[in-house]
């Protein structure tokens, strides 16, 4: 969705060894599962609450809910 909706974005990726790492860090210590968004100031994790958020603030989440 951020790219459709032209977003500059980072995704950053990476491997289980370096989760190990960052695991220890804010924000992923806080939370302590991916995937995170971190926009605007706030900071989520969870797919589809992301997904719902992106959506919502992007024009993509209908407003009539049986669309």
């Amino acid at each position: 969705m951020l790219n459709h909706a032209k977003v500059d974005f980072e995704d950053y990726r990476f491997n289980f060894q370096e989760w190990t790492v960052l695991k220890q860090h804010e924000p992923y210590k806080k939370y302590g599962a991916v995937p995170l968004l971190e926009m605007e100031g706030k900071v989520m994790n969870e797919s589809h609450a992301i997904a719902r958020y992106v959506a919502r603030k992007y024009g993509y989440y209908p407003s009539d809910i049986e669309s």
